[in-house]
């Protein structure tokens, strides 16, 4: 029996850099998604040539029901965001086919997954503000501040205080401040009397001494460049928690230079980087990480939970805020099939993957908990009893859990 295990990696929504043009930044973009999402899987080596075998035959029955031709490369980039609008509810039946079957092998041959979901706008915020020592100093919880300020720049894409922040030219110290006090004095009071943005306010409100704090430097710059480590990182700490030596892992990636010169400084046995049209493993991993990064995509683009973009702070006004914003019920309107592949994708994703480092994410991870309760709140249920409750009821239950989470993961990061 080989000691030796086999990986396959491939990502999701990697932008390259983040970058301001015409007052918006590209991770914000109505295609793009602010979460870069990496994802491994792998198997001991003398696993991988029937479990490989078994995939193929997958990719050979649906490029047919695609009415693709036998050289066209299967992605999941053929797969629409629209396809994802409401989740699974939105598969046409042939991709419905699809992922329950690649789950299905994936369940069988009890694979092990590891996967990164990172915030970018957290990125930029720990480089606008990298000096989590002055918050130290001056009491001041640094993960807390990025937390929600991270969550109120996603939320609210307010094109004045993101131009200052980021433009090339770089603002001073004191333009940064004035835009910052003015941005979040504006949102607090258009929410103070809103029930739905307590919690909320109650976050923004922390902000007002700190930006009025002696001291405070904001790294005000342009383009970001993307960083490649933290892929291998999540990677490293679920092999030291399965005890397996990296030494012992044979890593092939989807082939783009920097991730591969990256993973080339770590202690794998070998890493290679190829091209996904060459290697089926690979193009797992992407079928795998695009229903992650897709689904993620349709909870936090759903009409009805997208905030209004802050155009003018000064006309910012309370009727604005007063809107709950609910994902649809359509979300939760499932027939057998379609509960089937959510209970599949649980159990892949969730179930079978109860490790710490399973899933590695930043400070901002309210898509993360998003995405995971959806799985975790279908899978809680048999068909007999999901049908029992209409889809409205379904979605205020699942916001709750959602809200439960993020409670209790924010009480985590008030600890740091």
């Amino acid at each position: 029996m080989s000691k030796d295990y086999n990986f396959y990696f491939d990502e999701t929504y990697h932008d390259k850099a983040i970058t301001l043009s015409e007052r918006k930044l590209n991770i914000l973009a109505d295609n793009i998604l602010d979460d870069y999402i990496g994802f491994f899987w792998g198997a001991r080596e003398d696993k991988i040539p029937e479990t490989l075998e078994l995939f193929l035959k997958v990719e050979i029955e649906f490029k047919k029901a695609f009415s693709m031709s036998a050289e066209k490369e299967l992605k999941s980039r053929c797969f629409s965001n629209n396809q994802f609008k409401y989740g699974v509810k939105s598969f046409s039946n042939v991709l419905l086919n699809f992922y329950t079957k690649l789950f299905d092998v994936c369940i069988d041959r009890k694979l092990i997954f590891q996967i990164e979901i990172i915030s970018k706008m957290e990125i930029l915020v720990r480089r606008l503000f990298p000096d989590r020592e002055w918050f130290r100093r001056n009491c001041f919880i640094y993960d807390v501040f990025v937390y929600s300020f991270s969550k109120m720049l996603i939320n609210y894409n307010h094109q004045e205080l993101i131009d200052v922040l980021c433009r090339l030219d770089g603002a001073t110290n004191e333009e940064c401040i004035d835009v910052l006090n003015k941005t979040v004095l504006n949102i607090i009071e258009a929410g103070e009397n809103v029930d739905r943005k307590g919690a909320e306010v109650h976050l923004y409100k922390q902000f007002l001494p700190i930006f009025n704090c002696p001291g405070l430097k904001i790294n005000a710059v342009g383009i970001q460049k993307w960083i490649y480590f933290a892929n291998f990182d999540g990677l490293c700490n679920l092999l030291k928690e399965l005890s397996i030596n990296p030494r012992r892992i044979n890593l092939y990636i989807d082939k783009e230079d920097n991730t591969v010169t990256t993973a080339q400084s770590y202690p794998f046995k070998i890493t290679i980087g190829v091209e996904s049209k060459d290697n089926i493993g690979v193009r797992i991993s992407d079928w795998l990480v695009g229903f992650i990064g897709k689904m993620i995509w349709g909870l936090v683009h759903d009409p009805q939970v997208i905030e209004e973009k802050i155009v003018d702070i000064e006309a910012i006004k309370t009727p604005d805020f007063s809107r709950r914003r609910l994902i649809n019920s359509k979300w939760f309107d499932l027939n057998e099939k379609q509960f089937d592949c959510y209970k599949k994708a649980a159990k892949c994703f969730i179930t079978q993957q109860p490790h710490k480092w399973t899933i590695l994410h930043c400070t901002y991870a309210d898509h993360y908990i998003q995405f995971t309760t959806l799985l975790r709140y279908i899978n809680q249920f048999t068909f007999d009893q999901y049908i029992q409750i209409g889809p409205e009821t379904h979605r205020d239950k699942y916001t709750e859990f959602c809200l439960i989470e993020m409670q209790a993961y924010y009480k985590t990061i008030e600890k740091i």
